[in-house]
Formats: structure tokens, sequence, C-alpha cells
């Protein structure tokens, strides 16, 4: 078993504050907005044990939301790591560390632990993801995060749940044999149409379509 689930859905999107505050409407927030990332505010709200990953980027976002990734959760990174290898893919470790105080408390440390560096996750990223049928990566969350982050989580708990994923590619058929060649094993059903290029196209809840964000 390699890929156990789906942890989380990236959507770039051009007002990170209007769209977060729209969906805490709906959705608890796993994260509040903070500069996550080098070039852009992130942010991340809950629904049904999957993350919403919202992004603004600093240069050049969208005219309107966009969804763009999937990242999943190993049942090891060592598996993951030989399923890349099995698939062919080359890969890139990236392992994220953070030691800015706010940055820490943002995600949910302790004072205490804020005061010191923390290890974030680590991530194994395709070299070369413009090459593949559909945009995703593998994320490890360290022990803290894992639990904080979890669909087990109380505070996190939705009614809605997240019950498909369609992706759409210039390629269904090398997404859906990439895929199964991962060994993906989630309850989320993700499925791939065509398109002229690589975006999540639909979000699909028990309460129907995401949107409004």
């Amino acid at each position: 078993m390699s890929l156990t689930r789906l942890d989380h859905i990236i959507y770039s999107v051009p007002n990170i504050e209007k769209s977060h505050r729209a969906l805490l409407k709906r959705y608890p927030e796993a994260w509040p907005i903070g500069r996550f990332w080098p070039d852009g505010l992130t942010s991340g709200l809950a629904i049904g044990g999957v993350n919403l990953e919202l992004i603004h980027f600093d240069v050049d976002p969208p005219g309107s939301a966009v969804g763009t990734a999937l990242a999943f959760q190993p049942s090891s990174f060592e598996d993951a790591v030989a399923d890349f290898a099995r698939a062919g893919l080359s890969a890139i470790v990236v392992n994220k560390t953070e030691s800015d105080p706010e940055k820490l408390r943002l995600r949910g440390f302790s004072e205490l632990e804020s005061q010191t560096p923390q290890w974030i996750c680590r991530n194994l990223v395709p070299e070369r993801p413009e090459d593949l049928p559909f945009d995703f990566f593998i994320c490890e969350y360290a022990p803290f995060l894992k639990r904080h982050l979890s669909p087990e989580n109380p505070r996190l708990e939705t009614a809605d749940q997240i019950i498909g994923i369609k992706v759409g590619t210039t390629d269904p058929e090398a997404a859906r044999a990439l895929l199964t060649e991962l060994r993906y094993l989630g309850e989320i059903r993700i499925r791939f149409t065509g398109h002229d290029d690589r975006r999540i196209v639909e979000v699909m809840t028990s309460a129907g379509p995401l949107s409004g964000f």
C-alpha cells in the first residue's frame, strides 16, 4: 500500500482574504492565512477530513479560483519512494522546517514550541511535474501537524464530506494508469476527464459541488 488517502487539494485564488472568509461560513479553519509559501499567502479549510489549501501568489494570481494540485498521504514515505521508482518517476525530497515563531504559532504550535525551529513536513515531488498528466505530490507531516490536521481531530469535523474529485487532463488514460501504478487506495473517488490543460475541474461534496470562493 502506498497512497492511503487524499490529504489536501490546492487552489490558486485571486483574493485569499475573500475566499477564506467565504469558506469559513461553511467549514472550520485548518490553518489561518499566513506566508507559509515563499511566493504567496496560504490558508487551509477542512472539508470532511480533506484540507482545502488556498494560495494567493504574489505575482500573476488567476482571475478566478483554479484547482491546481492533489497532495496524498503515503502509508510510509519509503513506500512512496519505491512506487515512484517503480513508475519511472524522478523525484525530489523536500524537507520543510520553520524557525519563525509567528508562523509556528499560526500553524498551531505552542508558545514554548514556537521558540525553537520545528520540522513541518517532507514532500516527495516529481522532478518534472509538467511532463505528467496531472499535478500531485506526496506529503508526510511532522507528528504534531499530522495530529493537528488529521480528519480524526474533533476541531476539523464537518457534516459535509468530499466524495469525489474530477481532474481535467490532456491525457485521461495516462492519468488513470499513473494513479493506479502509485497504488491510490483512498475512499475519495478521483476521476479524470479530457481538458485542454491540467486542473481540478470539480470537487463534489455530499452537499453538492464546492463553489462560491
